[in-house]
């Protein structure tokens, strides 16, 4: 239950990320990136718990 939401903050994360790459940039390059980084790990974490790989 718990991965979905970690999965939904990753959504909304990379979301937010990809928006702002965007004319007109709201945030310099490096929150942009760290956005997106931020996001891709909570994706990859609730992946990795679906599958059984983390406790």
């Amino acid at each position: 239950m718990i991965s979905i939401f970690i999965f939904l903050l990753g959504v909304f994360f990379v979301g937010i990320g990809a928006v702002s790459f965007f004319r007109p940039y709201k945030y310099p390059w490096a929150v942009r990136f760290l956005i997106i980084f931020f996001g891709t790990g909570f994706l990859t974490y609730s992946f990795v718990n679906w599958f059984g790989l983390v406790n």
